[in-house]
């Protein structure tokens, strides 16, 4: 049975289509889709008149330098306008596959509804898109699906979240950038992210300066055991001095004593 498949796009999946006009909606691109979707060419990426809960909630690349926070569907997020396009495949097994290898993920991230049977991490949006499909006609949709990485949020997430990373990382913070920038849809915080120094010059200016007298780097103070340890040897030799003059001091009185003539009155 030929299904009418049609893609969620949100983040950087409709960034790969060239000559976004102001309303959103694309020309076709001159080379097949090169984001590796195989849609139709006829239906590019456009409004959906459909807003889900988005947020930069997901730090993909960790650990190298394309490292970036990235978009996904989260619960309690502001409702953000996505985009759609239609599939080229007519076969939901064919389509979510197409998805998932230009997203480079499991299948299991892959959400999607087809007319009662859904799989998505979060019911209510299975049932706002399920909703969605049958006002325009399609037979299934698919998006990607995501869960936070490297993020914690709580019930009510503000998207806040985030900034601490990008405080701390600012190659972090420079690719984030870079990846809002691009994107499509304005997304909350776009001007707050958009606001912060990736500047590392001020950290360089910092660890050029001489560093502060420390505790670590002042002398030792001198105990009163080192104080004895060095003048030690020299009392000794005092005392055995001492005792050597006391000695002939007696045997010169006693000597005297022997030796004075006597003394008549």
């Amino acid at each position: 049975m030929s299904l009418r498949i049609a893609v969620i796009g949100y983040g950087s999946l409709p960034n790969q289509l060239r000559n976004y006009g102001a309303t959103l909606e694309v020309e076709a691109p001159a080379e097949p889709f090169p984001s590796g979707l195989n849609l139709n060419p006829d239906s590019p990426f456009r409004p959906a008149g459909l807003s889900l809960p988005v947020l930069l909630g997901r730090v993909s690349g960790a650990g190298t330098e394309a490292r970036r926070i990235t978009m996904i569907l989260q619960p309690g997020a502001t409702d953000v306008p996505v985009l759609y396009a239609v599939s080229r495949y007519t076969n939901l097994r064919q389509a979510k596959e197409n998805l998932r290898k230009r997203e480079g993920c499991q299948t299991g991230a892959i959400g999607y509804v087809r007319q009662r049977r859904s799989k998505s991490r979060i019911p209510e949006i299975a049932d706002k898109v399920r909703i969605w499909a049958r006002q325009k006609g399609f037979d299934a949709v698919i998006w990607t699906d995501l869960e936070a990485e490297g993020v914690e949020f709580g019930a009510q997430p503000t998207g806040r979240e985030i900034l601490p990373l990008l405080t701390r990382d600012l190659l972090l913070l420079r690719n984030t950038k870079a990846y809002i920038r691009n994107l499509v849809q304005r997304i909350p915080l776009h001007d707050d992210i958009q606001a912060m120094s990736d500047d590392p010059a001020p950290v360089a200016e910092a660890s050029a300066r001489p560093p502060a007298p420390s505790m670590l780097d002042a002398p030792p103070p001198r105990s009163s055991k080192s104080f004895w340890k060095r003048i030690g040897p020299f009392l000794a030799l005092t005392v055995v001095l001492i005792f050597l003059v006391m000695q002939r001091s007696r045997a010169f009185f006693k000597w005297m004593e022997n030796n004075s003539p006597i003394v008549f009155n």
